[in-house]
């Protein structure tokens, strides 16, 4: 067979001048052509039937490389890597890997691939990257069209970062390369995705800095890349990463993406806190696209967690004591007033109001007008830009709310008194920065509404509803020259919501209590206790005898009756010794009080009436239509005198003003006696003349 078709020329297949028949290696691929030939001399092998019996193909197997190098050393006894029988050079996967030793020598036969270097071909070489797992995983199903999970040209089998991660293979694959980890358990293999937990993090930014020593950020023995809380924050990597894997979120913007770190919104609350037990879906509560953990503002109220949460933030503040933490909380100090509100203009720059050093959305009484906020609420009463609850003179009338709501405020200073006793909210201690600077109303009473019109004193500007302005009742005429109910020449520079003429120099309310029965005259309907109702003595009338003004309207809610809105109270000052009738026990200086004159009973001699007179059952013994409490028979007449105005309630002026041709009998009266008394004064003129 080795002679060929012509004897004459035997054939010499590798042409080195020897005819194949005395030729022991007749294909010089150093195998000796017995052993190529096989166990039949007559039918030698031809390993890729391609015709040509092995001992004349110098590639046994067809895999593109020279026998010469499969063979090994020894010719003679020919390599078998993968020990299955059949030789190299009859093995088209000599290393038994499923990857063909024609894909695995690469683009040159005589000088085959050797990927990790370690001086075996990588057809010889069962893990050709030497990246732990077998070439035979690596290959994917097609040995033909080996896998190339990063498409970069090399396939996985010779490519220890098979996904680009920047993660060895190696360290991917675990301890077991025939069963490689599957973090996600997505049927991939870690070392042929590139998020291994799928947490939306990319291994590679997960990895960090050492990709041979893969970074664990929680130290819990799985590196991040396969943690899906990396960080042990209780919020999976997924949530704190964000939109893009490549570059996650930073809340904070420290440099930590926040799946690295406990905290991702750095305000002091640990993730885990602020998920509220549920990482998988996290807590928003204000609804702001912001998951807590990653917002420095949960709540929404403008005060930054770090400062809600207080100094221990795993026991974070709870004001209220209502079970949600102050920083989740947007009405942190349960007073119905939003935080949002309280905190004033500058989040940073938490309000004080009354300096107590109790900010004001964790403050139950801002102002310490011993008014509890939700009672004063976000209303505004006398219109100057300081909602009532941080307004000390919520009504603008000069008399601090702690005097009008019958709180203890000696220092006239606006704020309620230090209290000696230990104060609570909602059975629990107050911080001591408390305890001396404020007065609750434990017991949840309403604050005083002398007149019960539904305007507590504190908002009305006549609280005893006497025709009688409480500015004009505490301060006289003067501070209240127009008659408003609010302290003339007003000016709030510092913006504090309090007259700076009460700030800077406290007006005391002359006589606050006139007739010492333990109600300010400006709640009080009978200042002097004379047993006659200041409305009375003002010149009004009081048909029904409670001592307010009768047919009360007001329509601007300010507390004072519409009809007696231009009232001239420095006209009844019957004797002229600028104490006002109401506030004088002998109007008429005529030496006997108006009380005695009044017929009014004093049975326990305290110098105040039992009780109110009826103003129909006021003396007038001479019947000229003159009270005897405001005649002595010397008296200068009145110049003014009281009309009763139909809807109106009750209101003054000169006798030829505002006259109706339907007013009451009353009224009528009225009009009589103004007239005898001006008839009376005008004949002792003309007497003195004669």
């Amino acid at each position: 067979m080795e002679v060929g078709a012509d004897a004459a020329t035997p054939v010499d297949s590798d042409l080195d001048g020897s005819p194949d028949y005395q030729d022991a290696d007749s294909d010089a691929d150093e195998i000796p052509d017995s052993i190529e030939a096989g166990s039949d001399p007559l039918n030698p092998v031809d390993t890729d039937a391609n015709g040509t019996a092995d001992y004349l193909d110098t590639d046994s197997d067809g895999d593109l490389i020279p026998d010469t190098l499969e063979a090994g050393i020894a010719a003679t006894d020919p390599v078998d890597t993968d020990a299955d029988g059949t030789a190299d050079f009859r093995d088209i996967d000599s290393d038994n890997d499923s990857i063909s030793d024609a894909v695995e020598a690469g683009a040159s036969p005589v000088n085959p691939t050797d990927t990790n270097n370690n001086g075996i071909a990588d057809y010889l070489d069962t893990d050709s990257d030497s990246d732990g797992i077998p070439d035979s995983l690596e290959v994917g199903p097609d040995p033909a069209r080996p896998l190339d999970t990063n498409s970069n040209g090399t396939p996985d089998y010779r490519d220890s970062d098979s996904d680009g991660d920047g993660i060895n293979d190696a360290i991917e694959a675990g301890p077991a390369p025939f069963n490689p980890t599957d973090t996600d358990e997505d049927n991939i293999a870690d070392y042929l995705e590139t998020d291994a937990d799928n947490d939306g993090i990319a291994d590679a930014v997960e990895v960090g800095s050492d990709t041979l020593n893969p970074a664990d950020s929680d130290a819990d023995g799985t590196p991040d890349y396969q943690d899906l809380d990396s960080e042990g924050d209780g919020v999976n990597d997924a949530i704190e990463a964000g939109n893009d894997p490549l570059n996650p979120s930073d809340t904070d913007n420290d440099g930590i993406a926040d799946y690295l770190e406990t905290d991702a919104d750095g305000d002091g609350l640990p993730d885990s806190f602020e998920t509220a037990g549920n990482p998988a879906d996290p807590v928003d509560t204000d609804a702001d696209g912001a998951p807590d953990f990653q917002d420095t503002d949960s709540d929404g109220d403008r005060i930054s967690d770090a400062i809600e949460a207080g100094i221990n933030p795993l026991n974070p503040i709870d004001t209220d004591d209502d079970g949600t933490a102050d920083f989740l909380d947007t009405d942190a100090d349960g007073d119905t007033i939003p935080d949002s509100i309280e905190i004033g203009t500058d989040p940073t720059t938490l309000t004080d109001n009354d300096g107590d050093g109790i900010p004001d959305y964790r403050d139950t009484d801002s102002d310490n007008d011993g008014l509890a906020d939700n009672l004063e609420g976000e209303a505004d009463t006398d219109a100057d830009g300081s909602p009532d609850l941080l307004d000390t003179d919520s009504d603008d009338d000069g008399i601090f709310d702690t005097l009008e709501s019958n709180r203890p405020d000696a220092n006239l200073d606006g704020y309620v008194d230090d209290i000696e006793e230990p104060a609570t909210l909602n059975d629990q201690p107050l911080e001591t920065t408390q305890i001396n600077s404020r007065l609750l109303q434990a017991d949840g009473n309403a604050p005083s509404d002398s007149d019960n019109d539904g305007l507590a004193d504190f908002r009305d500007s006549d609280s005893d509803n006497d025709g009688i302005t409480d500015t004009v009742e505490a301060f006289g005429t003067a501070a209240d020259a127009n008659n408003d109910g609010i302290l003339d020449n007003y000016s709030d520079t510092d913006g504090d919501g309090v007259n700076d003429v009460l700030r800077e120099d406290p007006i005391a309310p002359a006589d606050t209590d006139g007739d010492g029965d333990g109600r300010y005259d400006s709640q009080d309907i009978d200042s002097d206790g004379d047993g006659i109702p200041d409305l009375v003595e003002t010149g009004g009338t009081d048909i029904d005898g409670d001592g307010m003004i009768d047919d009360f309207v007001d329509e601007d809610n300010n507390g004072i009756d519409d009809g007696a809105q231009v009232l001239p109270i420095d006209r009844f000052d019957t004797d002229g010794d600028n104490i006002p009738d109401y506030q004088d026990l002998d109007s008429d200086n005529d030496g006997i009080s108006d009380l005695v004159e009044s017929g009014g009973v004093d049975a326990d001699g305290d110098g105040i009436a039992d009780e109110l007179l009826a103003y129909s059952s006021i003396p007038d013994l001479d019947g000229d239509g003159i009270p005897d409490f405001l005649e002595n028979g010397d008296e200068e007449p009145e110049t003014g005198a009281a009309i009763v105005v139909p809807g109106g309630g009750c209101s003054f002026g000169t006798v030829h003003q505002r006259i109706d041709p339907t007013l009451p009998l009353l009224a009528l009266l009225a009009i009589v006696w103004a007239l005898r008394r001006s008839g009376r004064r005008s004949g002792r003129n003309r007497a003195e003349t004669s």
